[in-house]
């Protein structure tokens, strides 16, 4: 199977992979598991890690904010770094200027490093908003200081200011100038269609999200889906399966389903094999000649039918039902013919090989 890609192995196998498991990726699986025990036990192992987040305002408000954990303050275990990262994986984080915290941001940074005050979170000051006045203009020192009842060093509170990108400044502006009232609300926590604090979510699922964001594209390797609907492809990659045949020859018809089968055409395509020849009849040798187009594969394919249709009324195997599967109404026909056409194109490769 080397023939195909890790990204591709690790789909379904209606997606035309092998349900492989990436490393990377179950490591990520067992990473996010953790961040979610974090949030609802309160076991003693959890304490020194929880410690460690309350200098961002608590894991609940870091994951939340749009951080760059190379501009956190506190530089953190490599364990805790692969979580976030894994989190900020997961998580599709939109942003709009009123929303966004402005704690642990990476575009708010000073001398190359996000901010969190404590004092100001408690004071339920967190977002761009809440430093502007009514017409969107970021308050003085004094008003600020009265308005939230809070003392502030002066240099504190003009660095703040001044770390924060004027093209954001000028966003919440127009906002608030356009808009009679706005009220910023911190972002949910949300995986995919999960909520990710209170929704038991299987390690099946995080390890699929996970690796539909990694390795985003489907293989339709040939002109599959040219051919057939989506929900005929979804079946013919998968019911064979179930078939009662040698895993060998599930594998062979896996090769030629997929366009992966190393015919003479594929290797020099592929690996710059000098010679393309069909073992039987010195034509070009693709999947398709060599398991359907070879007058001596087209033989076996007139004998097989032949015989099918002293049972059974079918039409001759086309070279879609050969390389794909045949789609028949009857339920038992279609059963055994796919059966057939599977040992058959086993039968084939062995004596590719056996020449």
């Amino acid at each position: 199977m080397h023939y195909i890609k890790r990204a591709e192995m690790t789909k379904e196998y209606k997606d035309g992979g092998l349900q492989a498991i990436d490393f990377e990726i179950m490591d990520g699986t067992l990473k996010i598991n953790w961040l979610k025990s974090f949030f609802n036990n309160k076991s003693f192992w959890y304490h020194i890690p929880r410690e460690i987040f309350k200098r961002f305002g608590g894991i609940d408000l870091l994951l939340k904010c749009d951080f760059n954990i190379k501009k956190l303050p506190i530089k953190l275990s490599q364990f805790h770094q692969q979580v976030l990262l894994y989190w900020k994986l997961l998580y599709n984080h939109n942003f709009t200027p009123h929303n966004t915290p402005i704690w642990n941001n990476r575009y708010i940074t000073i001398k190359n490093k996000s901010l969190y005050k404590k004092d100001w979170m408690d004071k339920g000051i967190w977002s761009l908003i809440h430093l502007t006045d009514n017409d969107g203009r970021v308050m003085t020192h004094e008003n600020f200081c009265h308005k939230y009842n809070i003392t502030v060093d002066q240099n504190s509170f003009a660095s703040i200011i001044r770390a924060i990108p004027i093209p954001t400044l000028n966003l919440i502006q127009e906002i608030v100038s356009n808009s009679h009232s706005v009220s910023p609300a911190l972002p949910h926590l949300v995986a995919g269609n999960f909520d990710f604090k209170s929704v038991k979510t299987p390690n099946k699922t995080i390890r699929k999200m996970l690796d539909d964001i990694s390795h985003p594209s489907l293989p339709f390797r040939n002109s599959i889906k040219q051919i057939f609907s989506i929900d005929i492809i979804y079946s013919l990659r998968s019911k064979y399966l179930k078939f009662p045949i040698t895993p060998k020859a599930k594998e062979i018809h896996y090769r030629v389903l997929n366009d992966v089968y190393p015919s003479g055409e594929f290797l020099r395509q592929r690996c710059g094999f000098e010679t393309n020849k069909c073992v039987f009849c010195d034509d070009i040798e693709t999947s398709v000649h060599l398991f359907f187009q070879c007058i001596y594969s087209e033989a076996l394919w007139t004998d097989i039918h032949d015989w099918l249709y002293t049972k059974m009324r079918i039409e001759p195997l086309s070279e879609n039902d050969v390389i794909y599967g045949a789609i028949l109404d009857n339920t038992e026909w279609d059963f055994l013919v796919n059966n057939i056409i599977i040992v058959a194109k086993f039968y084939i490769h062995k004596c590719r090989y056996g020449k």
